[in-house]
């Protein structure tokens, strides 16, 4: 068991297979790269990674307790889309309901590229701590001494120097433990569960197979932009100016625009909305405004949809088919935030 590799799903294959092209033998799905790379495959074969969610103990054996767990509710998850394609509505049954925010949190959270982020945020901490200790012999000489007291060290003898141009150097990695990401993972998801419980949700249906999905699938988006005269005066955030020990916090567009802040929202942001693509016909949408259960969208808000998709920070796109060049960019954006807005408008009741 311990030397034992296993090939495990981040997005599960019912999922991806919703937008993939049916044939006798096989289904086959397009893949677009961060590059806008097309290749086709095959959805067993993508949004997966080795031993991602193997539970390790302190000698290094693996279990596939937790993919075990999840398995079913994924299973479940495959009944469900089919029954939104039916009904054209969310399940009313609670249980059925949890499910389908269960792996809508999942996918928002459970992916590699967050969690190269939340590496990316610890390894600054360290390194700010790090420099923060070095910068003054004193206090490192304080807390070294501090550190023997308490029994962490065996013996004093770290000499500041060599620290000091040890760092310098970068003779060293960090190293990160896999279950302490996990687990961080886990209770991130747990969070935005609860968040995208609190929301007000609606299916959506563009006029044909016209929507895609990403390595990235549920993305919370700007409610507004800016007005035409401020776009290209504010200053931006740029995540890229932040130390490393803030970027997890500043997720940005693949593709940056002038027309909203660079960078996305929280789940629990005020003034946002959550997109979920489920089939190539069928989105949800999550608002903290009230919504009806369905609603018809034209191709610029499906594309704004699909931007949005391709664009937070997803590395792969999905498709059932190739879309080169591709149809969406920033620009479309601005349906969806109409969209949504006058939805809200129309169902709420305004006392005199």
């Amino acid at each position: 068991m311990k030397n034992r590799i296993k090939r495990q799903h981040y997005l599960s294959r019912s999922y991806l297979e919703s937008f993939s092209i049916r044939t006798k033998k096989k289904d086959l799905l397009w893949v677009c790269d961060a590059k806008k790379r097309w290749r086709i495959s095959r959805p067993e074969n993508e949004a997966f990674e080795n031993d991602f969610q193997s539970l390790v103990d302190e000698e290094g054996n693996k279990s596939d307790a937790l993919e075990t767990t999840l398995s079913p509710i994924e299973g479940d998850f495959k009944t469900l889309i089919r029954q939104i394609e039916k009904t054209k509505c969310l399940p009313q049954n609670q249980k059925q309901l949890g499910t389908l925010l269960s792996i809508m949190g999942l996918f928002a959270i459970r992916i590699p590229r967050i969690r190269e982020r939340l590496k990316q945020f610890s390894s600054g901490l360290i390194e700010n701590t790090i420099n923060f200790l070095l910068k003054d012999k004193v206090r490192f000489e304080a807390q070294i001494a501090k550190a023997y007291k308490d029994g962490y060290l065996e013996k004093d003898t770290i000499s500041y120097e060599n620290l000091v141009s040890f760092h310098q150097e970068k003779k060293y990695i960090l190293k990160h433990d896999h279950m302490a990401l996990l687990e961080n993972l886990f209770k991130k998801a747990a969070l935005i569960i609860d968040y995208l419980s609190l929301r007000n949700w609606m299916v959506v249906e563009a006029p044909g197979p016209l929507l895609i999905t990403s390595s990235k699938p549920v993305n919370p988006f700007w409610t507004s932009s800016f007005p035409f005269h401020l776009r290209k005066k504010i200053s931006f955030i740029d995540p890229k100016s932040f130390p490393p020990s803030d970027t997890a916090f500043y997720i940005p567009y693949n593709e940056p625009t002038d027309m909203f802040p660079s960078f996305l929202p929280g789940f629990l942001t005020t003034h946002s909305i959550i997109v979920f693509p489920l089939t190539p016909s069928l989105a949800l949408i999550g608002s903290w405004s009230p919504l009806p259960p369905y609603g018809k969208i034209d191709y610029c808000t499906a594309q704004a949809i699909n931007w949005i998709t391709a664009n937070s920070d997803a590395d792969n796109v999905y498709s059932p088919e190739k879309l080169a060049p591709l149809p969406w960019n920033s620009s479309f954006a601005p349906f969806l935030q109409e969209y949504h807005i006058h939805l809200g408008s129309r169902l709420i009741t305004y006392k005199n």
